[in-house]
């Protein structure tokens, strides 16, 4: 084991002991623990030291006839009292107000005295909204190249990535005059080994912008159905909102820089609406299409993602993916594609799968599509 890991595994040792003899429980304890995955913290608790609670936790989208949130979004979203607290902390009467990422504090801005922008690469969420708001736009921040207000207050949720939100921050200069704020998430210490590292390199490009101080109170998220189940997969107690984060204020002195983006590229998915889930598929590079085949990426032939980090060693071979983390490595791309999107009108699945398989071989996979979607 590396040395930087081996001080990682011991601050996240550190920290938790400090609580162990509080009362907490399971879920209190992560809270505490500065980012550390559940599965770290457990594998120091081992069990014994943290209260037992019997609650039961009913995943519900948020807001209602939305699928349910997908990975490939980074759609971890606040919980109704973040969400009402971070909306409460950027309303000012008519002031210009850019949400990006954050629809749940959209939401609680809707209806106030001033002028509220949503930015949102998720469809079903900007489907939802551009109901009762026309200042939605559905795209991916940094695409988002037209001319535009100066904005008062930009709050943002980029995921927990260092060049991912240096990015955001960089673009948001575009939509910024000085005076701007703009809020974002800061990455907890023990996120991950290098979080202290990429932390200070935050903090460094904020200090060429303006001056930043953080927020009173701290920002909980709810815990995602993907992610459930990926701790479900460790036995893991039910978690409704382990994530906390702080947020920071920015207040822009400084509009313009030469530092250039470094935003990482991303595959090209395919959406599908089945249920109220969300499957996505993408073409492998390899894939002739002459054959339908579906794989585990996993030794051990699992189906479940046992990692929500981007940085999971099978994540760039995923190519077939659902809501719930069932993930698989599938070829014969048209035709899955098909299939996918007849399910999604209303189609048969058995009828489907008789339609598109060609042989027995081709319908064992296309049944275990089936059964791992749950359709």
């Amino acid at each position: 084991m590396e040395v930087r890991e081996t001080n990682y595994l011991f601050k996240i040792s550190k920290i938790i002991k400090e609580f162990l003899d509080k009362n907490l429980t399971f879920e209190e304890i992560c809270q505490n623990s500065e980012g550390a995955f559940p599965t770290l913290v457990k594998d120091i608790v081992d069990n014994r030291c943290y209260k037992i609670t019997n609650e039961t936790i009913i995943y519900t989208n948020e807001p209602e006839n939305i699928p349910e949130p997908h990975p490939i979004d980074y759609d971890w979203r606040f919980d109704d009292k973040s969400a009402m607290k971070l909306a409460n902390y950027c309303f000012t009467k008519r002031s210009n107000i850019l949400c990006v990422g954050t629809p749940s504090v959209f939401k609680y801005l809707i209806n106030r005295n001033c002028h509220i922008t949503l930015i949102d690469r998720n469809p079903h969420i900007c489907n939802y909204y551009s109901k009762i708001s026309d200042d939605i736009i559905n795209i991916d921040f940094m695409q988002y190249n037209k001319k535009s207000i100066l904005f008062d207050t930009i709050i943002m949720d980029p995921p927990w990535y260092t060049n991912v939100i240096k990015s955001w921050l960089l673009k948001s200069l575009k939509f910024s005059k000085v005076g701007t704020r703009i809020i974002l998430p800061i990455i907890p210490k023990l996120v991950r080994p290098s979080a202290n590292f990429e932390r200070t390199d935050i903090f460094n490009l904020m200090n060429e912008i303006g001056f930043f101080w953080k927020l009173p109170f701290k920002i909980y998220y709810k815990t995602p159905l993907f992610e459930q189940e990926t701790l479900s997969y460790y036995n893991l107690p039910q978690l409704l909102n382990w994530r906390v984060c702080d947020f920071i204020v920015l207040y822009i002195l400084n509009n313009s820089t030469r530092r250039k983006f470094e935003y990482p590229l991303e595959y090209k998915w395919q959406r599908f609406i089945i249920g109220n889930q969300t499957i996505v598929l993408r073409k492998l590079i390899d894939d002739n299409g002459a054959t339908i085949k579906v794989s585990s990426l996993y030794s051990d032939g699992s189906f479940i993602l046992k990692s929500v980090s981007n940085n999971h060693y099978i994540r760039n071979s995923i190519n077939l993916w659902t809501s719930r983390n069932r993930v698989m490595k599938v070829y014969g791309f048209k035709r899955i594609f098909s299939f996918l999107k007849e399910i999604e009108l209303g189609g048969n699945p058995k009828h489907l799968i008789s339609k598109f398989s060609n042989n027995n071989e081709e319908l064992a996979a296309l049944e275990l599509i089936e059964k791992l979607i749950g359709v």
